[in-house]
């Protein structure tokens, strides 16, 4: 093993550790981090192909889930990344005239693996030597399309038609495909989605660093571009009802302050009071905010515009993990009629449902000193006390969802899980 790949398992080994001791507050965070010690794992790991590749992927991505399991964040990221691997190992072997060496096939185009960090320019050309350089006798993807290239000009089955024979100077050169050549290219086709996943592509590892930068910016920029979309959504007046504290939610009403005026309702989700923060910082830019109990809502929500909330996780029905008594919040709204928007991005998207209404499957249980202080021994001796961290709200209860793409419907997010995920990767087990 490499120095580079032990600091990789070491960070593995940190990040599975944090996991587990919850010493991460947050899917943002959980996402950054679980996004780049990917994108280090496909620089700086050993692996020849998009099948070796997604193989060390989801290795890892096994033991990240399974130190923590409620926390839906990483394997939404882990399979962000292997849809990327298929996203560009597909757009690589697009167009190509001839089918490249493969596993099994009496050779490689070198060993798939670089020392230095593909994602700096300078190294761009090694690791594309790296992936494809000349093994023995194995002949590289770009040299095959090359000796195509040039079976193809001296091919009898194409006609060419220059300036001479046509006549006119405005007619340059036109290839024209015979019946042959089209039959033959169908043959060329299905030999690549025979092949899978096991070429050797050149350029590969670059490509893919590139996309996971892309992903990374996404995630950092996402609730910058969901607060962008408040004007849409707040109007003049109105009284805005949320639940605790997200980060999101705050920059979406922030935004919506600089040019709209409206009134605020902030339950302060206990036992953590979360809302009581998001209310000190909504106050100070002079919106009129009002802080209830969480046991309140209901009798608040009749004089309510909208309730606009963030959330843990969207689930593939359009359900959320969010924090503890969201649910009853959203309840009031729907006995009410009050439309109830959740501000999430994109990474937060699951491919997974909720099977299980035990609290032990998807709940994380924390200390229960916030609701009932160890002090008070007397009572505590006589107690059970639970202290949950989420809540589950079914989709019906749920009117928009604002991601950083746009705004969708509980019943659009099959469609979202198909543009960002692959059904393969659905169980990562």
């Amino acid at each position: 093993m490499s120095d580079r790949e032990e600091k990789i398992a070491q960070a593995v080994d940190q990040l599975c550790m944090d996991l587990k001791r919850r010493q991460m507050s947050g899917s943002f965070h959980v996402a950054t981090r679980a996004v780049v010690l990917l994108r280090n794992v496909v620089s700086h790991m050993r692996w020849k192909t998009a099948d070796d590749l997604m193989v060390v992927v989801r290795t890892i991505g096994k033991r990240l889930i399974d130190a923590q399991p409620n926390e839906t964040t990483v394997g939404c990221m882990v399979r962000r990344v292997l849809y990327i691997i298929r996203d560009e190992y597909d757009n690589a072997i697009t167009g190509l005239d001839s089918v490249p060496e493969r596993i099994g096939d009496g050779g490689f185009g070198g060993d798939g693996d670089d020392d230095d960090d593909a994602s700096d320019a300078s190294d761009s050309g090694s690791d594309s030597a790296a992936v494809g350089g000349a093994a023995g006798p194995a002949t590289t993807a770009a040299a095959a399309a090359a000796s195509s290239a040039a079976a193809s000009r001296s091919s009898p089955n194409k006609h060419v038609v220059t300036r001479s024979q046509s006549g006119s100077g405005a007619l340059s050169t036109l290839n024209q495909q015979s019946l042959y050549t089209m039959f033959d290219r169908g043959d060329v086709e299905a030999e690549k989605r025979t092949a899978g996943l096991s070429m050797v592509i050149p350029q590969l590892k670059t490509s893919i660093i590139e996309a996971i930068k892309e992903l990374l910016e996404e995630i950092e920029s996402s609730a910058s571009n969901i607060a962008v979309r408040a004007l849409e959504h707040v109007h003049e007046n109105e009284v805005i009802m949320t639940f605790g504290r997200s980060r999101t939610v705050e920059l979406f009403l922030r935004d919506a302050a600089r040019k709209r005026k409206f009134s605020l309702i902030v339950a302060e989700a206990a036992p953590f009071y979360y809302g009581q923060d998001l209310a000190k910082n909504m106050a100070a830019v002079g919106v009129d905010t009002t802080v209830i109990t969480d046991s309140a809502a209901f009798a608040m929500m009749a004089r309510v515009n909208k309730v606009v909330i963030g959330t843990h996780t969207v689930m593939a029905d359009g359900g959320l993990i969010a924090l503890n008594g969201l649910h009853a919040v959203c309840l009031a709204a729907k006995r009410h009629e009050v439309p109830v928007l959740v501000c999430a991005g994109i990474f937060k998207l699951s491919p997974l449902y909720l099977c299980s209404y035990d609290q032990d499957t998807f709940n994380n249980l924390v200390a229960p000193s916030d609701v009932l202080r160890f002090e008070e021994g007397d009572v505590v001796s006589h107690a059970r006390v639970h202290n949950p961290v989420f809540d589950f709200v079914p989709a019906h209860l749920v009117t928009l969802i604002i991601s950083n793409i746009g705004g969708h419907a509980p019943s659009y997010v099959y469609r979202l899980l198909q543009d960002h995920y692959h059904e393969a990767d659905y169980d990562l087990s």
